[in-house]
């Protein structure tokens, strides 16, 4: 469990600093409602928003800067927190599940570049969040990661080799692109398959027509609702249409 409610004067006004790992602090500067997180390593994981030093600070919480050194963004780190934008450092690897799940103001995701693992909901429910940019290291990407999130298209990169195909469910996603290279998965008019064709991974919630006909069966996936895609997708990929 990390120190809470240790107080410094800053030159800013009021701040806030947390002592999260032997090599991790975290400060925030109440007056601007900036936090920065400094140090080595691995942010430790939480349960829950409740379990978060900054639990009674989290909407103070306006920007978050994140320096280099830092190499993981824990589990549920930012849950709930009222962040506006985040700045990446080049040596994070991994953002942990549900880190930034329900940062409803925040405005836009830029990933680093050394990025290569995002878990299960780490920008679940950001749904003022508009936009996606990946990083071109990306190996996984989990279970509900981006739901929610308002995105019209999502650019997968060639090092991609596991995606959940919840990842991106939403209303708004239209379509998929992928780097050129990668060899586990196939984009074809903007939906996601296995790379030999044959598995129909992922349609676009979005994707401008009521029905999508699967390429090399001539069946049709109606695609009036979110709920009527995915009951058909999960019939389709049992074997049973």
């Amino acid at each position: 469990q990390a120190d809470t409610d240790v107080f410094s004067a800053g030159d800013s006004g009021e701040t806030k600093t947390y002592t999260l790992t032997g090599t991790i602090t975290a400060q925030l500067s109440l007056s601007q409602g900036v936090m920065t997180i400094t140090g080595s390593g691995e942010m430790p994981d939480y349960e829950d928003d409740t379990q978060q030093p900054w639990y009674s600070e989290e909407t103070k919480i306006k920007k978050l800067v994140i320096s280099d050194g830092i190499t993981k963004v824990g589990s549920s780190n930012f849950w709930c927190c009222a962040i506006e934008e985040i700045s990446f450092p080049e040596t994070l690897t991994v953002i942990g599940r549900n880190a930034f799940y329900s940062c409803y103001r925040l405005k836009t995701i830029n990933l680093p570049e050394s990025l290569v693992t995002i878990e299960d909901g780490a920008f679940c429910a950001c749904e003022r969040a508009s936009g996606v940019r990946m990083g071109k290291n990306v190996k996984s990407i989990g279970n509900a990661a981006f739901l929610g999130v308002d995105v019209k298209q999502i650019t997968l990169p060639a090092s991609l080799e596991s995606i959940n195909t919840q990842s991106f469910n939403n209303t708004t996603l239209e379509e998929y692109i992928l780097d050129a290279g990668n060899p586990y998965y196939k984009v074809i008019d903007g939906v996601l398959f296995s790379a030999d064709g044959k598995k129909l991974l992922s349609v676009p919630v979005g994707k401008n027509t009521d029905t999508y006909q699967i390429p090399q069966y001539g069946r049709n996936l109606r695609l009036q609702s979110r709920q009527t895609y995915i009951y058909y997708l999960m019939l389709f990929q049992a074997g049973w249409l």
